[in-house]
């Protein structure tokens, strides 16, 4: 049985409180003094703050109406996909050519629903951030620039 909503946060702190101590254990066993170790763990994991918040809004994504929805989806496209096989008729192959249709574009909005407008921004205030400006047809940044054939120049007698 999947938790609550309410039982998730706790839950992720105690996950995150076992990897933590894991680490440490890791450390230590380097040969770090026991501050050390925990210092380099917690370190390592960032802001725990942040890490918490997304964990449980990753976990909150997958509500039972999501899977639900999620396996009607594939449900539909699977009928879609054999009234489209088994048809002799071309009429009722559109059919499920239509099935098939709405089954993908459902999915496609259940991916996009679940997507994080935070994540979308942050990266868009880094890049302005950072100076980079997004210009009509400009290279896509970290593109490499170096391995593009020249162009070729013709030589007239």
């Amino acid at each position: 049985m999947r938790p609550s909503r309410r039982k998730t946060p706790p839950e992720v702190e105690e996950e995150m409180q076992f990897h933590i101590e894991m680490l440490e254990c890791k450390y230590a066993e380097q040969g770090m003094s026991i501050a050390d170790a925990k210092a380099a763990a917690l370190r390592r994991f960032g802001n725990l703050e942040t890490f918490k918040q997304q964990c449980v809004e990753i976990s909150s994504r997958n509500s039972l109406l999501r899977r639900m929805l999620k396996i009607a989806s594939i449900v539909l496209a699977l009928t879609g996909l054999s009234i489209r096989i088994l048809s002799s008729d071309v009429k009722i192959a559109h059919i499920g050519d239509t099935l098939i249709m709405i089954a993908v574009s459902g999915r496609l909005l259940l991916y996009v629903r679940g997507m994080s407008p935070s994540a979308c921004e942050a990266g868009i205030s880094k890049a302005r951030e950072a100076g980079d400006s997004i210009k009509p047809g400009a290279q896509a940044p970290g593109s490499d620039h170096k391995n593009k054939p020249e162009p070729v120049k013709r030589v007239t007698a």
